[in-house]
């Protein structure tokens, strides 16, 4: 073989050789490119597996198990229920607040009226005129006044227990509410089959009287208007307001500046109060 042929060879050998690299190293290169494409792919899946369609290849069912819907189901009930309870509770308690309030309310404008009785049965003190008793069935123990222009004017101190009804004020009034009631100048506090009543009369009840308009309501031959005022009321306490040092005060009733009155309720409250006596 000549020099010539040999180089010829050899420089086809150089070419085959360096074309041979070439694949090789585009091989490796798209490999790498396709193994680089599926890794890309792969993540990409796994990030937006919920979009994935249903039943392809690497997809994922996302979604709540029946427990866990069992789970949701009964805490809202529980939710439910104890939201209920609270409203009801704040029901009850308002409407209790209402009652309570349209107690007090019945209550004040009771006292304030007796109030007023008690202030115009002061005016008569000028003239001789006024007239005042009160008294208690259960009292051992009381005084009378002097009865120095007084037309009734016998007191007894109020020691009754709370179970006792029959405690009453009496007391004739100086001015008249109305017209058609003019002659009604008398008038009867007192405790009757848990009622507290406003009985305005003529004349002071007898005992007959009295005994009859308790039994059915009516007093035969006397002209009387009963007003019930308070209901749920298991005794009336009285008690003199005297001022301080002067003891022979409660022998007269003309002395006296107040009365305290003690309701006492069927279900044991008490409510005091002091009423005035002034002129």
């Amino acid at each position: 073989m000549s020099a010539a042929e040999r180089t010829a060879a050899e420089r086809t050998a150089a070419e085959r050789t360096v074309a041979e690299r070439t694949a090789a190293g585009r091989t490796v290169a798209e490999r790498t490119v396709a193994e680089r494409t599926v890794a890309e792919r792969t993540a990409a899946a796994k990030a937006n597996a919920w979009i994935v369609p249903a039943g392809a290849p690497g997809a994922w069912q996302a979604g709540l198990t029946l427990i866990e819907l069992l789970v949701a189901l009964l805490l809202m009930a529980l939710l439910a229920t104890l939201g209920w309870r609270g409203l009801d509770a704040v029901a009850r308690s308002s409407a209790q607040v209402l009652s309570l309030a349209d107690q007090t309310q019945m209550i004040h404008q009771t006292l304030s009226q007796l109030e007023v009785d008690l202030m115009e049965a002061a005016q008569l003190r000028r003239n001789g005129l006024f007239a005042l008793e009160m008294t208690s069935p259960v009292a051992s123990d009381g005084w009378r006044s002097s009865g120095q222009g007084q037309s009734v004017a016998s007191a007894f101190l109020q020691t009754a227990a709370q179970s006792q009804e029959a405690s009453w004020i009496l007391l004739r009034r100086a001015i008249p509410e109305t017209p058609s009631l003019a002659p009604l100048r008398w008038v009867r506090w007192q405790v009757r089959g848990g009622r507290l009543q406003r009985v305005l009369s003529v004349e002071p009840l007898s005992a007959e009287a009295t005994a009859a308009l308790d039994a059915s309501g009516v007093a035969p031959g006397v002209q009387v208007q009963v007003q019930v005022l308070l209901e749920g009321v298991r005794a009336m306490e009285l008690r003199p307001i005297v001022p301080m040092n002067e003891a022979e005060a409660l022998q007269r009733t003309e002395r006296w500046s107040g009365v305290e009155v003690v309701l006492v309720q069927a279900d044991g409250r008490r409510l005091r109060r002091i009423l005035s006596l002034r002129d």
